[in-house]
Order: C-alpha cells, then structure tokens, then sequence
C-alpha cells in the first residue's frame, strides 16, 4: 500500500532487487502532491466496499487543494444503470462526500459513468471521519479480512452492509 506522509515530504522509492528489472517501487508519496487524480475502470475490480473508500481516502490525501477526481466506472456497477437515478452510485457520492469531495458532474456515457468531484477544504480530520462503503450492484456477502490503510489493525469487512469489526487481535467480534 501506498503511505501517504506530510505535505513536503520527498517521495520514497524501494529499490528494486538484483533479480528484479524495475527501477524500484514506490512506497510513500507527500500529501498534496497531485492536481488531479484520474481512476479508470479500477474502483469496479475491488472485491469490498471498503476497499474503493479506503482507496478514495488515499486519493483525497494525495490531492491539493481545489484538486480534480475523476472516475470512470461500467454501468454495470450500479444497479439503476441508465433506468433511473443511479442507486449505488448515490451510497459513492455520499461516502466521497464524507472525505472531502464535492461533486461537479455525473455523466452517463455510452457503458461507463464519468465522475468528477473536487475536494473541499480543509480537508477532514482524519480520526474523526466516519467511513461509508461504497458499493457496486455485483457485491456478494463474502467476509473478507484486510489490513486497513487507514486504521493499524487487520480488520473483517462484510459486504452488503454489514459492520467492520475487530477485536485488537484481527478477529471478528
């Protein structure tokens, strides 16, 4: 995962290993670093509700301020698709709008949405936010146990609704 450190701070790169051909991978990157942000096809492959939100929380850290989201997702990954107002696609705009995002513009295209949003300021306290999931319409119930990036303990996510949980040991509570 990709830290997120202080605003000034220099990039960090692993170097990569004599078997390995890449110059290295990148490991932590400063707070405002970025203008824009563009996610194409990717928040729909993510196994967990979670997981999309936690990956906008890295997103709106990296982004200065009055910085530009954009995302593009299949219909697929809303229920309503194109026959109504978009039902998941509302539960993202609210978690988004959670973290520091406003949204500009919802564009349905011919089999994707197009989403821009632009983060507020300031941006939100950390400790103090609440995270919403954001789900997709192909979502199944599987519990599934990942270690946050945004809190230090493993954590067990249930889809569809169901709370995150732990015990300080990694185990469902």
């Amino acid at each position: 995962a990709l830290e997120v450190r202080d605003a000034g701070a220099a990039p960090e790169v692993a170097e990569g290993t004599a078997s390995d051909t890449s110059a290295g991978d990148l490991v932590a990157m400063p707070a405002g670093s970025f203008d824009v942000l563009v996610f194409s096809l990717v928040l729909s492959y993510l196994p967990h509700p979670m997981l999309r939100t936690q990956m906008m929380v890295q997103a709106r850290k990296l982004l200065r301020e009055d910085g530009l989201l954009l995302l593009v997702d299949p219909h697929s990954c809303d229920s309503a698709a194109t026959k109504g107002p978009p039902k998941q696609l509302a539960e993202w705009k609210r978690a988004l709008e959670s973290i520091g995002f406003q949204q500009l513009k919802r564009e349905v295209l011919h089999s994707v949405h197009g989403l821009a949003f632009h983060t507020t300021t300031p941006p939100p306290d950390w400790d103090a936010v609440e995270l919403l999931p954001m789900p997709i319409a192909y979502d199944d119930n599987r519990e599934i146990k990942v270690r946050s990036t945004v809190i230090d303990e493993p954590v067990f996510l249930k889809a569809a609704g169901g709370a995150a949980s732990s015990d300080g040991d990694g185990k469902q509570a």
